[in-house]
């Protein structure tokens, strides 16, 4: 347990927030405030301000991995609720693979790969959730080590995974990268 804020907390925050943004950006597409609204009654929302202003101090680990619980859970919830009232899960894919393209272009797999790694929000990095295996120039593989999302998802977290490497199809695509998923190991090759 950290008894000082470091760099590392403040990474993991903003991956916290880039899982933030997609919810509300769903919100925007595809939902309405009776949805936000709910999400926030029910699971709660982020503090505003910077980290170093909002964080609990004594319980830092703690504080952050409860954001996490709540960004997660209001992440599966929203898309459980708009599969509800009719929204295709086609169409989330394809949202979700769109959102990919929005990154900036890789010029490496090794690029990609921390592109992808830079954002997405894989628990706490003691979880080690997401192990790299081969970063080349045009090439890179990583595998999933455990699941960290599995537990918000009624499916077990099938369909996070589904729109995951829709996103990450995407951001390959995007940058000249072909992209694989294989049983828990992810690949983009030139």
């Amino acid at each position: 347990m950290s008894l000082f804020l470091a760099p590392i907390h403040s990474i993991m925050y903003g991956k916290i927030k880039n899982q933030d943004k997609i919810n509300d950006e769903l919100i925007k597409k595809f939902g309405d405030e009776t949805l936000r609204n709910e999400i926030i009654t029910n699971i709660g929302s982020l503090p505003s301000g910077e980290l170093a202003d909002v964080i609990d101090t004594q319980n830092i680990h703690g504080w952050l991995q409860s954001q996490i619980d709540i960004v997660e859970k209001s992440f599966s919830t929203i898309v459980e609720n708009l599969l509800e009232k009719g929204v295709s899960k086609s169409d989330l894919i394809q949202w979700f693979e769109d959102n990919g393209k929005n990154f900036e272009i890789a010029e490496s797999g090794e690029e990609l790969y921390q592109m992808f790694s830079g954002f997405y929000l894989d628990g706490m990095p003691c979880d080690r959730a997401i192990q790299p295996i081969e970063l080349e120039e045009n090439s890179a593989k990583w595998a999933q080590n455990i699941d960290v999302h599995g537990k918000y998802w009624d499916d077990g977290g099938i369909l996070y995974n589904e729109l995951r490497c829709a996103m990450i199809r995407g951001l390959a695509e995007n940058s000249g990268f072909k992209f694989n998923y294989n049983e828990g190991t992810y690949e983009v090759t030139k």
